[in-house]
């Protein structure tokens, strides 16, 4: 999430079908918030995009991915997504293992887009 600025629910919502292993590429046009909810449009309009992959994010999602299936289709949980729950709670236990300060999930969106406009990113282009 950090490399790539996903939203929490963004995240959640990747399935193999998403993923273009060959270009390096994943498209985000959905978003889980509840999994009883099931999909639901995400924020904004402009928030549907195609990113590219950086290749060490690209080669820790290909063995993710290659192991979807139709009746496995969840890249991050299996024929569900993982709870919003077990996502906050191994971020939580991540973060107290590393000994950096407390943050929270969305704040690793917050520095993607700040080291993006750092690097000579259109700050207008990182906001949508």
């Amino acid at each position: 999430m950090y490399c790539t600025g996903l939203r929490r629910g963004e995240a959640l919502a990747l399935r193999a079908e998403d993923f273009n292993l060959e270009k390096g590429t994943v498209h985000i046009h959905h978003q889980i918030k509840y999994i009883k909810e099931g999909f639901i449009p995400l924020k904004t309009d402009s928030s549907e995009r195609t990113l590219k992959l950086p290749p060490h994010v690209l080669n820790a999602v290909r063995p993710l991915v290659n192991a979807c299936t139709d009746e496995l289709p969840f890249v991050f949980g299996g024929n569900v997504s993982i709870p919003i729950t077990n996502l906050q709670k191994q971020f939580t236990k991540g973060i107290k293992a590393s000994g950096v300060k407390t943050i929270r999930i969305h704040d690793l969106r917050h520095s993607f887009a700040t080291n993006a406009i750092n690097n000579g990113c259109n700050i207008v282009a990182v906001s949508h």
